[in-house]
Parts: structure tokens; sequence; C-alpha cells
């Protein structure tokens, strides 16, 4: 798409216009390796530069997917002692502070621990049939984590007119039709002040949900022990 942007906006010449085919899965390794190769033409290099720079590149994103999924584990374990909130949306979006306003800043300085939602290790639920898209299906994952704890929460972080969120956020709102979430989207008119409201609006929900489901959780432990109090005996009181 940028590549075609340039090409209608820009009067440049072709040949200055760098755009390869990659990708960065195991399955278009070759594909990828074989278009860095003729980038490394282009600029004046050798096929055999271009092939082990790209080698080293595609290595180098080996490691941080390692790390990312260690830290995704470890936002998994944490989570089930600590609130959290999941902020779900792509991460050119969700992980940069310029486009997403602080959004983890905010969550945290709340008492939230926040978490992408690409770095969290795949549920064992399926993914819906009509989710194609890594992204999406990145967002999807984080939704049928949230599902399976009652102190996970999510954010949902969308640009406008984002073709992939529009097909599939009727979907995710029925995934989180039972739970507390937030959704926000970004256009040019988006500022701090919309997003400090409405995701105060959603934490505050959220802590009034959190004592509710606190007080049943007690109120169910005073039953039960109660219930198993031996006959005469009393409970609670001083």
């Amino acid at each position: 798409m940028i590549p075609d942007i340039l090409r209608s906006s820009l009067s440049v010449s072709e040949r200055r216009i760098l755009a390869p085919h990659l990708g960065l899965s195991s399955a278009l390794r070759t594909t990828s390796l074989a278009e860095l190769e003729v980038v490394a033409g282009r600029l004046g290099r050798s096929a055999e530069l271009g092939r082990r720079a790209a080698e080293l590149a595609l290595a180098r994103y080996a490691e941080y997917c390692q790390q990312a999924q260690a830290l995704g584990r470890a936002a998994h374990e944490r989570a089930r002692s600590e609130a959290t909130v999941i902020i779900a949306g792509r991460p050119y979006a969700a992980c940069s502070p310029d486009v997403n306003l602080s959004l983890p800043r905010k969550i945290v300085s709340r008492g939230y621990n926040a978490a992408p939602a690409d770095i969290l290790p795949p549920s064992s639920a399926e993914l819906p049939a009509r989710d194609v898209w890594a992204f999406t299906q990145q967002i999807s994952n984080a939704l049928n984590h949230a599902a399976e704890r009652d102190d996970l929460y999510v954010c949902l972080l969308s640009c406008f007119s984002c073709g992939p969120d529009a097909s599939m956020v009727h979907h995710f709102r029925e995934m989180l039709s039972e739970r507390v979430f937030c959704y926000l989207e970004i256009d040019t008119h988006t500022a701090h002040a919309g997003f400090d409201t409405r995701l105060g609006a959603f934490l505050d929900i959220v802590e009034r949900h959190r004592r509710t489901h606190a007080a049943r959780q007690s109120g169910r432990v005073a039953t039960t022990a109660q219930e198993n109090a031996a006959p005469g005996a009393s409970y609670g009181g001083d």
C-alpha cells in the first residue's frame, strides 16, 4: 500500500522505490530471502551479501520472538494474581506511545497491569473461522484468554476505517458480551482528553466489578463456613 501511495503522490523514478514482498513466517522465509537479494542488487551490492544480511535480520527477529513469548508467559502468570488489562490492537498502534496516547501508562497509573495482546501465548480455544488476518487473530486470542479469567480485562484499540477491524469488531463485541471491556478508536480527532474520559469510565466500572465479585466470593465463603460448622457452633461476631 505505501509504495502505491508514493507512486501516485510523488514524482519519483520507479527505480528509487524499493518494495520487496516480505513475510516473517517460516513458510515465507525462502521468498523473503530471494526478495532481499534483489534489493541488494538494486543498491549496488551482491546477492550473496543481501542474503547474509537478510539471514542475520531473520535470526534477530527469531530471538525477539522468543523473548516476547517469555514476556507473554510471565504476563499470563502474573495475571493469575493481579488484575490485568490487555491492550488488544495492531502493534503499530497499540505499542506506539505517539499513537496510543500513552494508553499503557494511563492504565498502570490506576494500579492495573497492562499487557499487549501480541505477546500472549496461544489460547487453547479455537479462533473464529472468519478471522483470517494475523493481527485480528492476536486480538481473538486475547479475548479467548479473557474469557477464561475473571480478573483479566480487555481494552480494544482500533484505527478508523481499518477494514479487518471493521469486519471483526462485531464478533469481538459478541465474544465480550458478558464482560466489562473498553473500545477505543483512533482517528485524526483523537486526543488525550477523549482517551482519559473513556478509559477512566472503563476502569471505574472494572473497579466496581472487582468489588462486587470479591463481595460475592466473600459471601460464598461465609455461607460455606456456616454450613460446615458443627451443630450449635456460632460463626462470626464477637
